[in-house]
C-alpha cells in the first residue's frame, strides 16, 4: 500500500493488545472517488474506545501501517467454517449519525445546509460516511484528499479558503463554523 508492505496480521495483533479489545480483524479497501487504498480495523470489546485504540496503534506501528478508521462492533462477522467474513464487515462510519446541534446564536441561517453539503462532499471524497464531529484526518483523510476538497468546496462556490482551513478546522461542524463565521 502506497510501496510499503503492509502486514494485515501484525496490525491485528497490536490491536488486540489494546485496551478492552477482544477480538480484532483488519481489511484494506479502496474506497473514495480514487479507489484510494484504506485499512480499516474492526474490534470487539465491551468498553473498546476507537480514539484509545488507534492512540495505540500509533505508538506501536509505523505510521503506514495505522488503519484509517477503527470501528466497534458487538461481534465481528463469521461464516459457516467460523472464520471471519470480510464481505460482512460494515463500512467505516457511524452506525447511527447523532442528532445535529441546533445553530448557534448568530450563526449563518443556511448553516444545517452548509453541513449538510460539506458532508456530501466528505462522503464522496472519502467513501465513508462521516458525522459532524468526525476528524477528517482520523476518518481515511490524507493531505492529497483535503486538496480535492477545498477544491470541490471552491467549485461548489462555498468557499476559496486554502486547504490549511481544513487541517485547522478537521471536523464538518467546526469547518461549518469557520466558513460560516468568514
Amino acid at each position: 500500500m502506497r510501496g510499503y508492505r503492509i502486514e494485515l496480521d501484525e496490525i491485528r495483533n497490536r490491536l488486540l493488545e489494546a485496551a478492552e479489545v477482544r477480538a480484532a480483524a483488519v481489511v484494506l479497501r479502496h474506497r473514495g472517488e480514487a479507489g484510494d487504498a484504506h485499512l480499516d480495523a474492526y474490534v470487539v470489546g465491551p468498553g473498546a474506545d476507537p480514539a484509545a485504540v488507534r492512540e495505540h496503534l500509533v505508538r506501536t506501528l509505523p505510521s503506514y501501517m495505522v488503519p484509517s478508521t477503527v470501528t466497534v462492533l458487538d461481534q465481528l462477522p463469521v461464516t459457516g467454517n467460523g472464520k471471519l467474513d470480510a464481505a460482512r464487515l460494515p463500512e467505516p462510519g457511524r452506525a447511527t449519525e447523532p442528532a445535529t446541534a441546533a445553530p448557534a446564536p448568530g450563526s449563518a441561517s443556511d448553516a444545517p445546509d452548509l453541513a449538510s453539503r460539506i458532508t456530501g462532499i466528505w462522503h464522496e471524497v472519502l467513501g465513508a460516511a462521516v458525522g459532524p464531529d468526525d476528524n477528517f484526518f482520523l476518518t481515511g483523510g490524507n493531505s492529497l484528499l483535503a486538496i480535492r476538497v477545498m477544491v470541490r468546496l471552491r467549485e461548489q462556490g462555498i468557499t476559496d479558503a486554502p486547504v490549511r482551513m481544513l487541517y485547522r478546522h478537521p471536523t464538518v461542524r467546526r469547518l461549518t463554523e469557520a466558513l460560516a463565521a468568514s
